[in-house]
């Protein structure tokens, strides 16, 4: 039952949700269009307010989903983190897409708004006033991711300490690195001041 609900996981995450709104709703494939990317801010740039929110709904749901099926489904404790991570795993390399995806962001956020809701909580407030402030998307997604573990070592160890703790913890750290990780083009233009700012405009139509 584990590699089951580990691999319909994966298979959840691996959903282009990007990619398929795209298709079905401007008739266009995201990769050839903006920054390439198949995820929310890049839905939000080419597509409009509408869709980019709604790839952002759907992409949280499936970090949301996946751990909700770990926790319904009958095996170790771990389960859901791990189904969790596989989830994320499958946002960022879809088998559907020959392993090209997004970056995890939206994805990490439903898993841990439904594994650690108050550091998620923490790391959201640390998105929004680095987007208000400076208006990079980018910049934001990797100080949330940095902040992520952070919030979750607080929260982990300065409450009850019960087994899964510390997998909590190094799937908290392993969701960060990878996040930032998959922003390494995003670091090297912010570094050179190339980086687009996100413009909040009116739908497209």
């Amino acid at each position: 039952m584990s590699i089951i609900v580990i691999m319909i996981s994966y298979l959840i995450g691996a959903v282009p949700t990007a990619y398929v709104i795209g298709r079905v709703f401007r008739g266009i494939d995201l990769r050839e269009h903006g920054s390439g990317n198949l995820g929310a801010t890049n839905a939000f740039r080419v597509m409009g307010a509408r869709l980019g929110a709604a790839t952002l709904v759907v992409d949280i749901g499936k970090g949301v989903l996946a751990v909700g099926l770990g926790s319904w489904a009958s095996g170790p404790a771990e389960l859901p983190l791990v189904a969790g991570l596989a989830a994320i795993v499958g946002h960022n390399w879809p088998v559907y897409l020959r392993f090209r995806g997004g970056k995890g962001v939206a994805t990490s956020a439903g898993v841990f708004l439904s594994l650690l809701p108050v550091s998620s909580l923490c790391a959201l407030v640390a998105f929004g006033l680095v987007l208000w402030k400076w208006s990079y998307v980018s910049l934001a997604s990797i100080v949330a991711a940095g902040i992520l573990p952070l919030a979750a070592a607080a929260q982990l160890l300065t409450t009850a300490i019960d087994p899964l703790t510390p997998a909590r913890l190094a799937l908290a750290v392993l969701a960060g690195v990878l996040v930032i990780l998959r922003h390494g083009a995003n670091i090297g233009r912010l570094r050179r001041g190339q980086e687009k700012k996100i413009v909040f405009s009116q739908d497209k139509s």
